[in-house]
């Protein structure tokens, strides 16, 4: 008998209101639908002016699948990776913190960002696939990808490096992390001098924050990708937009991306 595919069964989602729609999209037929994020104007900034054209690529993080269907419209086969409402956040687990409510909330939160990869990818006529699972345990089913990308993801989850390890085992070529950069002056300081530090977030004192682990220089970065062989690195610096609450910010992130030097897939 054949094993079970890892690729999730596509979903018909009735009503957009059963959505969260995490990155500001234009979603055909229904318009612009407002997200904590607008990236559709600096898409290329976001995603280091990478071109996808002929690659596999596994998005990890995929959400709405705002990044998918973007790098399919660059001509490539995409894979976007997430939880299911099975699985968990890396919630940070405050001991004076009770999570019964906020663990119920994440889990229809999720379903409702899976909701919005399947609307949109039927309203975008998409082939962009969807496979279920935690960062630590990306499956070697899904087969090699060209290109992996981490998109503002590693700072949420509680081993970066696992996360990092799962995906660059099958990915042949090139992978792209974007995350938020820190403008302090203590990380100007220590980013001049390539320090490769990595800055612990949650505060037991505020017991906050709940979804963020780290703050991942560039520095650290490098080091990271460049012991699982992807050496060849370039950074590229930018702003996104962030709104909410009718209130909005530009915020400062860097890109990285890393082709493989050293070593090859094991699948």
């Amino acid at each position: 008998m054949s094993s079970p595919s890892v690729f999730a069964t596509p979903q018909s989602v009735a009503s957009i209101d059963e959505c969260f729609f995490y990155h500001t999209m234009e979603v055909p037929g229904h318009g612009v639908r407002p997200g904590q994020w607008d990236l559709r104007n600096t898409i290329g900034d976001y995603l280091g002016r990478m071109n996808f054209k002929g690659k596999r690529v596994l998005d990890i993080g995929a959400a709405d699948g705002f990044l998918c269907f973007h790098v399919e419209r660059q001509g490539a086969e995409v894979i976007g990776y997430d939880l299911s409402d099975r699985d968990m956040w890396d919630l940070v687990p405050f001991a004076q913190y009770d999570y019964t409510q906020s663990i119920a909330v994440s889990k229809g939160h999720i379903k409702q960002l899976n909701n919005a990869f399947w609307f949109s990818r039927r309203a975008f006529e998409s082939n962009a696939q969807l496979v279920h699972g935690t960062v630590y345990n990306i499956p070697r089913e899904i087969g090699t990808v060209d290109a992996a990308i981490f998109g503002s993801i590693l700072l949420h989850v509680r081993d970066p490096f696992v996360a990092l390890q799962s995906a660059l085992a099958i990915t042949k070529e090139t992978v792209i992390v974007v995350e938020p950069l820190r403008n302090d002056w203590i990380s100007r300081v220590l980013r001049k001098i390539g320090l490769p530090y990595m800055l612990f977030l949650p505060d037991a004192n505020r017991v906050a924050p709940k979804d963020s682990w780290w703050y991942l220089p560039p520095a650290v970065m490098i080091r990271m990708v460049g012991t699982l062989g992807f050496q060849d690195t370039r950074l590229h610096y930018h702003t996104q937009q962030y709104g909410e609450w009718g209130k909005f910010a530009r915020v400062p992130y860097y890109t990285l991306i890393a082709h493989r030097t050293h070593g090859k897939p094991v699948v």
